[in-house]
């Protein structure tokens, strides 16, 4: 069974032709892009190796797999990303960094220097000292005006979807004699530090937890009426002016890597050569608590933009689980996102480690699933492998598969698989279904699993799926006994029958048509639309 199309609610189409020149020298959405040449083998190299280099969703490779509905998220990439700790500095000379971030990003090094590093370092071209402006919300409009510009030329075959009404005219085409298609995007945003700017780097790096913390800091009040007017700002993208506000975006992943000055983050990279310390594991700021108002406002003058919770550390989320409760008791709920998101398999962080999941507290408790289900949201299920599965599991499917790209492409697709059964299993019934949908974080620099590492690869993914739903095949057959002087301990992680009473009746064509766009159709229809965006009464502003 072919899903009529796919959907994906958290993808990066736009970071690297974006990043590829100034403008008027940009590559179009639809350019592939190959392995740098300033990739090489070597032990530098490490530190990148496992992500990927290539383009992995532009807009060829999603039209070829059919990949036509696309949530583009727009990143100001954080500068701490290039900001090494001091053994990064140590092992990592300047050249190199320079060489590993193009390697790793496959962005114009002009863009690298003077948009990144010498923003960070404080130096313009010349050498001489400078007060660069750490200039994120530029940023992110010179990269929304990217996509929008592009979206002007019919001949691109895409369109960007202003609400329900516009998608369902869209998904029309597929009907007409003969059929026609376009991608369609709607956009979001990753990470609310996309509202701030800064003198200079060095300046960003003074505004610690510590310091803002609550609202007696001395700049306080000058942030607060940046960040609300910045979202007024994206509150009214459009395509003309008498169109305003028609391309807002419909959620914004709230924290992201780095410390953002309004929440904090959960701990996402796992290494000594950067640090994410500041702000991780923290709460909501009074700045954050400000930002988050603003956003669920709604009414004539601009439309509500959901949040996203991933990224957001364990604090974080369950404080504004309440946010949500209150929004909720007031007659003004909205549902929660989780765009790119993973399972820990656990109920809480007080639980046992899962034998197979990744429980890492950036991946989502029992506790989360029950809250995003509650509210009616959406778990894209992300394709990072480091998320989805513990590193010892990965090596032992590895070895099982032995190179064989058949065993290895059904084996990945149980991971994937086993994740979604146990969103079913902690939800009601086969409610679990019907939240689940595929946000693969594709060229967000990732470590994507190996068999589904492009978009390309997205039907392969669900056929396989839809294999092993149909015909009730156990899922991760392994040795869960990691004690090599113990004898094996091998079973599945679902059996046959695990599988048969998590489809709850449902056949597995119904099931992948969920996973692969009805799921999404759902959310849009309900949210994706002025009657519930804009016209209902808003709870206003938290404090």
């Amino acid at each position: 069974m072919k899903p009529l199309f796919y959907a994906d609610i958290h993808s990066h189409s736009t970071m690297k032709p974006f990043h590829s020149g100034e403008p008027g020298h940009q590559k179009s959405l639809w350019e592939e892009f190959l392995k740098s040449d300033k990739c090489k083998d070597g032990l530098l190299d490490s530190f990148v190796k496992n992500m990927i280099k290539y383009s992995q969703a532009d807009f060829t490779k999603s039209w070829d797999a059919n990949m036509l509905l696309i949530f583009n998220s727009l990143y100001p990439i954080e500068l701490p990303w290039f900001d090494m700790t001091g053994i990064g500095d140590l092992i990592v000379n300047k050249e190199n960094q320079l060489r590993l971030a193009g390697c790793l990003t496959n962005f114009n090094q002009d863009i690298l220097i003077n948009r990144f590093m010498n923003v960070k370092d404080g130096v313009i071209p010349s050498g001489e000292a400078a007060a660069l402006p750490v200039d994120y919300f530029p940023r992110l409009e010179k990269e929304y005006g990217y996509l929008a510009e592009q979206a002007k030329d019919p001949g691109n075959k895409f369109r960007i979807l202003k609400d329900y009404e516009d998608y369902k005219a869209w998904k029309a085409l597929f009907s007409l004699l003969p059929p026609q298609k376009e991608i369609a995007v709607i956009f979001c945003i990753e990470g609310a530090h996309s509202f701030l700017e800064f003198k200079n780097y060095q300046s960003m790096l003074g505004y610690t937890y510590d310091l803002v913390k609550d609202d007696q800091w001395a700049d306080y009040a000058a942030f607060r009426d940046l960040v609300v007017a910045n979202i007024d700002k994206v509150k009214r993208w459009g395509p003309d002016p008498a169109h305003e506000g028609q391309y807002a975006p419909l959620y914004i992943t709230f924290s992201h890597h780095f410390w953002n000055l309004m929440s904090g983050h959960a701990a996402s990279l796992g290494n000594c050569f950067l640090d994410q310390s500041e702000g991780q594991d923290e709460r909501f700021t009074p700045l954050g608590k400000i930002a988050v108002g603003k956003l669920l406002e709604k009414g004539e003058s601009g439309r509500r933009i959901l949040i996203d919770i991933k990224h957001l550390c364990f604090f974080a989320r369950n404080e504004f689980y309440d946010i949500r409760h209150s929004y909720a008791r007031k007659g003004d709920p909205f549902p929660m996102i989780a765009s790119h998101a993973a399972v820990t398999g656990t109920p809480s962080p007080d639980g046992d480690v899962h034998p197979v999941f990744n429980t890492c507290d950036i991946n989502f408790y029992d506790w989360d699933i029950k809250q995003i289900k509650e509210s009616e949201g959406l778990i894209g299920i992300m394709m990072e492998e480091g998320r989805l599965i513990r590193k010892d599991m990965m090596e032992q499917i590895n070895k099982l598969c032995d190179g064989n790209p058949d065993k290895l492409s059904q084996k990945l697709a149980e991971i994937v698989l086993a994740q979604a059964l146990h969103i079913v299993e902690v939800c009601p019934g086969t409610s679990g279904w019907d939240i689940i949908c595929s946000g693969s974080d594709y060229d967000g620099m990732i470590n994507s699993l190996d068999a589904f590492d492009t978009v390309r690869k997205t039907p392969v993914l669900f056929d396989n799926i839809h294999y092993l739903l149909k015909n009730e095949l156990p899922v991760l057959n392994l040795d869960y006994n990691t004690d090599d002087t113990k004898p094996p301990d091998i079973h599945p992680l679902y059996t046959s029958a695990d599988v048969r009473r998590l489809k709850g009746g449902l056949s597995a064509d119904a099931i992948i048509e969920k996973l692969s766009y009805k799921n999404v159709e759902r959310f849009l229809e309900k949210f994706f639309n002025d009657g519930y965006l804009k016209s209902a009464p808003a709870a206003g502003n938290i404090t």
